[in-house]
């Protein structure tokens, strides 16, 4: 996810969505969720509380444990979304997209300028 910049996308489009300096870091949560979606192993918001158990889940995701978000953590962490963040959300698919786009066949996509992907 840092090689191709996803975790920068977003921390850019919602930067000012955490109101509050304490807890875990927005990018540590995005990470968390996105994770949690590609894992795909439950669907309860109460498996993040078995994650942060896991030993072994925090050295496959390469994250120290004490960074590892509790439920309530992400919890609050979905709770900030609403309804009109969806069209940030579409951007940065968008912006992801045509990214992968460009990789597979560079001479027929047009990126916009603003995101290049990695390097």
């Amino acid at each position: 996810m840092e090689t191709i910049g996803i975790v920068a996308l977003l921390l850019n489009k919602f930067t000012g969505l955490k109101k509050s300096a304490k807890g875990v870091r927005w990018a540590i949560c995005f990470c968390r969720a996105l994770y949690f979606f590609f894992d795909g192993t439950s669907r309860h918001l109460c498996y993040f509380d078995d994650l942060q158990r896991e030993e072994g889940y925090a050295a496959v995701v390469q994250m120290p444990r004490r960074q590892m978000a509790s439920s309530h953590a992400m919890k609050r962490f979905f709770g900030a979304f609403r309804m009109f963040h969806a069209v940030a959300f579409r951007w940065v698919l968008q912006q992801l997209f045509l990214w992968r786009l460009q990789q597979q066949k560079p001479g027929s996509a047009h990126i916009d300028h603003r995101y290049h992907g990695p390097g």
